[in-house]
C-alpha cells in the first residue's frame, strides 16, 4: 500500500515567513509614515472628486483624507516593490530570499523621505 503525501515537490518551497516578519515590519511602518505625512497626500486629497465614491459615502474632509492616506501608501508600497520583482524575476532564480526584502525596504525608504522629513518637522 503507497502512502500519499502533502510535500512540496523539489523546488517549491516557500519563503521563511518568520525570517521576512522584520522586513515586512518596515515596509509597512514606511507606508504608514509615507501615508500620514508625504506631499503627495495632500494632491491625492486635492483630486478626491475623480475617485472618492461620494454617491454613497458621505462627503467629509475625514473620510477623504483617510482614503487619501491609504492610497498614497499603497502607491508607495507597490513602486517600491517593482524594483524587487524585478530582481526576482531577472536575477535571482529561486524562492524569494531577504535580498529582495532589502531591495524593497531600501527603495521604500527612498521613496519616504519626503515623508521623514516632514514628519520631523511636524516634531
Amino acid at each position: 500500500m503507497s502512502r500519499q503525501t502533502n510535500n512540496p515537490p523539489p523546488g517549491d518551497s516557500k519563503p521563511d515567513v518568520v525570517l521576512a516578519e522584520p522586513y515586512l515590519f518596515g515596509i509597512l511602518g514606511l507606508g504608514m509614515l509615507n501615508g500620514i505625512f508625504s506631499p503627495v497626500t495632500g494632491f491625492v486629497f486635492l483630486v478626491h472628486q475623480f475617485w472618492y465614491p461620494s454617491t454613497f459615502l458621505p462627503v467629509s474632509a475625514p473620510f477623504i483624507m483617510l482614503f487619501a492616506s491609504l492610497i498614497t501608501s499603497t502607491m508607495a508600497i507597490m513602486i517600491a516593490g517593482v524594483p524587487a520583482a524585478l530582481y526576482e524575476r531577472f536575477i535571482h532564480r529561486g524562492p524569494t530570499n531577504t535580498m529582495s526584502l532589502w531591495i524593497w525596504v531600501s527603495v521604500l525608504s527612498v521613496i519616504s523621505v519626503p515623508a521623514v522629513l516632514r514628519a520631523l518637522n511636524a516634531l
